[in-house]
């Protein structure tokens, strides 16, 4: 008897928006009045449908129908979804189809599942599926569904149905005769209904909870719930609630043997329970007022009572038979779709087991191949590294040899010959000692890859001092550094400028008429470069190559240029820098500017 009331209060929650009084004749003026096709119609059609499940469930399919043609019509997918809702309950409850409806409620499920509203529409079709499952005594499954719509129903944000959904949870727990369970949701929802003022919710649950009271003979409790439902149910004007609480009533006076009242509630019950057309509690109120007849041993009522019960009760075993009929057709038809769904699994997994396998096997190919690529890659930069270190040390050789250029040591040790052999001990004193000088921090710098600016430029001025002398001052000089520039801690190349000191000399003021001056500027030049220049006012590149000299005479400067040149080529490789070199002919002379990176030793 209980189980039978537990079926219609599920839908009643479900569906509690519609259950009110006068919804049903407003839906009808709406429809009648606004005949244009639209989605708003498409809604109004849905709703009405849904108005007449407690009124008239064998009308609802027409107007589902109407809404689906429509629906598809405007190819509205959210129509679609509420038009299948809308044939599933009438199949359920007005043409007592579960299979059709359980196929009407999976359809909702596969429309758009991004379109709008879907999570709603997905939580009433996964409601009612685990509605047909609890019918079905499929508790379980019941249950999983009933968890699975509670879920959808709080990532759509909707509360308004939650008190709806822990009932459908509870009542699953009674049914399954786990009473702690049961209790538990059944009091979170009646709480949740009461904040809520859902009169409609509060009249399910109370009468729930008379009826789990009731089962364990407990007439004081389910007394004080079953008045409260009783008297909400008459207030919301729904017959099912009316009848199941009048019912439950009945008993309850009879356990307090009030055999007086629980006659009177037991009538007033089989007439509710007639209005509601409800075969299934016209059953029930025969059974009470039965057994009330009999506590008050009016037997003659009792039998006539009874005999209708069982009437109804042959009647409703036929329907039981039938339903039970369609409960194995409908788990026949669930184990095949599942048995689908297996092999489509099986098959989805087939596909990424071949898919990961592939992956594997590339991931495997791939990885090779690198170590493969990385191995050669690294020989060869190692053969790269080999050839360049071979590049430097032989371009530090050609660099040490230039500054120690051989003409210029013969000539250096023919000058200070010359000053012994005309007995001026004094000059030769002073040129040996300068040239002993700067031989020693030729081969000391040698060692370095870079010095000071300030050790670089005494060496340099060392080696134009030599030159100065054994031309017989010819030329003069002047070193400026740039106040930004500090001397001591800007680190250079040994003798970079050299060659190009040297060339401006031998070729530029060694040929021309009277004295030259050579200019040695160094200046910052940005944030991260120093410009070191040589300018002479020699006779310039262009007269210069007109001059008949000797082979050797023109092959050393630009020898000694071109491993400068070299030196800079290199020190941009290991720096990663944009050193450079830099000729400018002058009016008169030439101009040198060396740009080397500005590295400092802090």
């Amino acid at each position: 008897m209980r189980t039978i009331f537990r079926s219609v209060f599920f839908i009643l929650l479900s569906l509690q928006s519609f259950s009110q009084k006068n919804v049903s004749d407003s839906l009808r003026k709406i429809l009648d009045n606004n005949p244009a096709r639209d989605t708003s119609r498409v809604l109004t059609l849905v709703q009405y449908s849904y108005s007449l499940l407690f009124t008239r469930p064998d009308s609802m399919m027409q107007y589902a129908d109407e809404a689906l043609q429509l629906s598809t019509k405007l190819d509205w997918q959210r129509g679609i979804a509420k038009s299948f809702i809308g044939k599933g309950l009438a199949s359920s409850y007005g043409l007592n189809n579960q299979t059709a409806a359980l196929d009407f409620y999976l359809k909702a499920l596969g429309t758009d599942k991004n379109g709008y509203d879907y999570k709603n529409i997905a939580f009433n079709a996964t409601n009612l599926i685990g509605i047909i499952l609890y019918n079905q005594k499929q508790y379980n499954k019941a249950l999983e569904y009933f968890t699975k719509a509670y879920t959808l129903m709080r990532a759509a944000g909707n509360t308004k149905n939650e008190e709806g959904l822990l009932l459908n949870i509870g009542n699953v727990y009674y049914d399954k005769n786990q009473k702690d369970s049961a209790k538990l949701y059944f009091t979170q929802c009646l709480a949740m209904a009461e904040l809520k003022n859902n009169i409609q919710v509060q009249s399910v649950v109370l009468s729930s909870l008379s009826t789990f009271y009731l089962r364990d003979s407990n007439y004081l409790a389910a007394n004080q719930y079953v008045l409260r439902s009783k008297l909400l149910s008459g207030l919301t004007g729904n017959h099912l609630v009316q009848a199941v609480s009048l019912v439950n009533l009945s008993l309850v006076k009879l356990g307090l043997h009030q055999a007086d009242s629980a006659i009177i509630y037991g009538k007033e019950a089989l007439t509710i329970a007639e209005l509601a057309g409800s075969m299934q509690y016209r059953r029930e109120a025969w059974q009470a007022l039965s057994s009330a007849y009999e506590y008050k041993n009016m037997f003659k009522e009792a039998l006539a009572a009874t005999k209708n019960f069982s009437i109804l009760n042959d009647s409703l075993l036929s329907d039981e038979s039938k339903q039970e009929v369609t409960r194995n057709e409908m788990k026949f038809e669930q184990a095949k779709k599942e048995a689908i769904q297996e092999a489509e699994i099986n098959r989805q997994k087939t596909i990424k087991n071949s898919i990961i396998t592939g992956v594997i096997i590339l991931l495997v190919a791939s990885f090779i191949s690198f170590i493969f690529y990385k191995n050669r890659r690294d020989a060869r930069q190692k053969q790269q590294e080999a050839e360049f270190k071979s590049e430097v040390a032989d371009t530090e050789m050609k660099a040490l040899r230039a500054q120690m250029n051989p003409h210029f040591i013969f000539n250096s040790l023919n000058s200070i010959s010359d000053y012994i052999a005309k007995n001026d001990t004094q000059s030769a004193d002073r040129y040996l000692s300068k040239f002993a000088k700067l031989m020693r921090v030729i081969l000391e710098n040698s060692e370095q890859k870079e010095v000071t600016l300030a050790d670089d430029l005494k060496a340099l001025e060392l080696y134009i001092q030599l030159e100065a002398l054994r031309m017989n001052n010819k030329f003069s000089y002047e070193i400026l550094v740039d106040n930004g520039v500090d001397k001591e801690a800007t680190m250079v190349p040994p003798l970079i400028l050299q060659p190009f000191v040297e060339n401006s000399i031998w070729h530029g003021i060694a040929k021309k008429e009277g004295l030259g001056k050579i200019l040695i500027h160094i200046k910052k030049e940005g944030e991260d470069m120093i410009n070191c220049i040589v300018e002479d006012d020699g006779i310039g590149r262009q007269q210069a190559m007109l001059v008949k000299t000797s082979l050797h005479q023109q092959e050393q400067p630009s020898l000694g240029m071109k491993i400068t040149q070299a030196r800079i080529d290199i020190l941009n490789k290991i720096k990663n820098t944009k050193a450079v070199v830099e000729l400018s002919d002058l009016a008169q002379g030439l101009r040198v500017e060396v740009k080397l990176p500005l590295a400092t030793n802090f």
